[in-house]
């Protein structure tokens, strides 16, 4: 996969969430985004080991697997989903 394919898939990926289905850069068979993802991740580990960059790159798995979004929808509906926010991201007492 060049970079400029990862580019591609990763704005599609971005407009519409990890749930859709993108081409199979291999294959060219449709195949959900988040198995693409898996797989782009999967080749990246070697470099990101010599790097030392591998536990970023396990967060970017984290992140795909629950993204924002996802952890809005899993909250329940938009009252929760503020709740679930602001428990979040509001600092609390101190």
């Amino acid at each position: 996969m060049t970079l400029a394919e990862a580019g591609v898939q990763a704005d599609e990926l971005a407009q519409a969430g990890s749930e859709r289905e993108l081409a199979d850069l291999r294959t060219g068979e449709r195949t959900p985004a988040r198995d693409c993802l898996d797989a782009l991740i999967a080749d990246l580990v070697p470099a990101a080991e010599r790097l030392g960059c591998a536990r970023e790159l396990q967060d970017a798995r984290r992140l795909a697997d629950a993204n924002g979004a996802a952890r809005q929808r899993a909250a329940g509906g938009p009252h929760e989903a503020a709740r679930w926010l602001a428990d979040v991201y509001v600092p609390g007492p101190e």
